[in-house]
């Protein structure tokens, strides 16, 4: 499986995680916090 990238939401680091890695930023093992990066194309749903 492909690795998913986050970024740091303390120092704004881009990390590479995958299903079996630690959630921790790779700069810094302290830093917990991390977002998920968002797509380059929108995501369009219809409501009914």
């Amino acid at each position: 499986m492909e690795p998913i990238v986050y970024i740091c939401a303390i120092c704004g680091t881009e990390v590479q995680l995958s299903s079996s890695t630690a959630v921790a930023c790779s700069a810094n093992p302290a830093h917990k916090v991390l977002y998920k990066k968002r797509a380059r194309r929108p995501l369009i749903y219809k409501a009914i």
